[in-house]
C-alpha cells in the first residue's frame, strides 16, 4: 500500500512559513513556474549541464502521483495572487519492488540557504522509509557544495567521483540519521512534522 504524505506547514530561518505536501498531475504550470525562477547556475547544477528547458517528460516525471515506486514533494508559499513554488524533493526506485532509490532535489535561487532543502529532505526521507526504502542515492554536481553538504550531514558515503560529478549513498533508517539531529534543524523538525497516511 502506498503511503501518503499529509500536508504541513514548516518554518525556514528566515521565519517565513511554506507549506510541504506531494506534487501532482496537476501542478504542472507550478513546476513550470518554479523552473523559471531558477538561474543558468542553479539549473546546471541540478542537471549537470545547460538545461534551458523542462522536456515533456521531465515535466511527467516531476508531476507523476506517488504511488509504491516514487513520490515527489513540493514546497509553496501563498503570494499575494496566488501559490509561489519553492522547492521540489522526489526519489524513485531503482527497480520495481527495491528498497534503493534515486534521489535529487531543488530549491528556487530566492529561497536557498534557508534552510528548505533539510525541510524537504526532512519529509522525503521520512516517506521513503515508510514506503520501505533504505537507501538513496544522489548524483551531485562536484561544485554543489551545500547539496554536497547535507548529503553528508545525514552520514552520506561517496560511492564514486569523477571531474564533475559525485554519486553519494545515504542509509536510511526509522528515524533520522544521528548526524541530523541538529537543535532547530529544517532536516528534524521536517522528519518530525511529515505524517503520513
Amino acid at each position: 500500500m502506498t503511503v501518503r504524505l499529509i500536508p504541513f506547514t514548516a518554518q525556514l530561518a528566515s521565519g517565513e512559513l511554506v507549506r510541504i505536501r506531494e506534487v501532482g498531475r496537476h501542478d504542472r504550470a507550478l513546476i513550470l513556474t518554479g523552473f523559471g525562477q531558477l538561474s543558468e547556475r542553479s539549473r546546471y547544477l541540478r542537471f549537470l549541464g545547460p538545461h534551458p528547458q523542462l522536456s515533456h517528460r521531465e515535466l511527467d516525471d516531476f508531476t507523476a502521483p506517488t504511488d509504491d515506486h516514487r513520490a515527489v514533494i513540493g514546497a509553496e508559499r501563498q503570494g499575494h495572487r496566488s501559490v509561489e513554488p519553492l522547492g521540489i524533493a522526489r526519489y524513485v526506485r531503482t527497480k520495481p519492488g527495491g528498497d534503493v532509490a534515486e534521489m535529487a532535489m531543488t530549491v528556487v535561487d530566492r529561497f536557498q540557504g534557508l534552510g528548505l532543502g533539510g525541510i524537504l529532505m526532512g519529509a522525503l526521507v521520512k516517506h521513503a522509509t515508510q514506503n520501505g526504502v533504505t537507501s538513496f542515492l544522489a548524483l551531485v554536481h562536484a561544485e554543489n557544495a551545500p547539496m554536497l553538504a547535507l548529503l553528508r550531514r545525514l552520514g552520506a558515503t561517496e560511492i564514486r567521483r569523477d571531474a564533475t560529478e559525485i554519486e553519494m549513498r545515504v542509509s536510511l533508517g526509522p528515524r533520522p540519521p544521528e548526524a541530523a539531529a541538529i537543535p532547530n534543524d529544517g532536516f528534524t523538525e521536517a522528519y518530525r512534522l511529515a505524517e503520513l497516511g
